[in-house]
């Protein structure tokens, strides 16, 4: 067609939400347990390009991530010219709840471990002198496992 512009994007899902579990502490205190859980209306119909992050559950996967290889959040943020992204990118203002991750195998497989939350974005896109905040997962652990044990 001349003169549309035809995206190439693979298929998603529409998935509504059936319950938001917000920390009981986070609303006192803006600054501190910044995480929530999201319970879907139905199951994610996992594909190629559709599957799930790994918690930190074990001690294996607990280890300190200073000075591991890090991947910034992955989401739909601002991009450098400050337009929202139309494809995920990596870290930029816009991109808080999404997941910061380091790569491990898993039976032979490489999979993402989610170590953090970004909480506060970068506000200037590209620019290692402006630092996001993000929620660490592992601490969090205790009440992520209390929380799904009931949902």
């Amino acid at each position: 067609m001349v003169g549309s512009k035809k995206r190439c994007q693979l298929p998603h899902q529409d998935i509504s939400i059936e319950k938001i579990i917000m920390h009981e502490g986070y609303p006192k205190n803006i600054t501190q347990n910044d995480i929530a859980l999201i319970k879907l209306d139905r199951d994610v119909v996992y594909s190629a390009h559709i599957n799930s992050i790994c918690l930190p559950l074990y001690p294996s996967l607990q280890k300190n991530v200073l000075g591991q290889t890090l991947y910034l959040v992955t989401g739909w943020g601002r991009t450098e010219s400050g337009r929202p992204s139309d494809v995920p990118m990596e870290a930029c203002s816009g991109d808080s709840g999404g997941p910061l991750q380091y790569p491990f195998r898993f039976y032979g497989k490489q999979r993402f471990v989610q170590a953090g939350i970004v909480s506060v974005g970068s506000r200037q896109c590209g620019i290692e002198t402006y630092p996001s905040v993000a929620t660490n997962v592992v601490v969090f652990m205790p009440w992520i496992t209390k929380q799904t044990a009931v949902v």
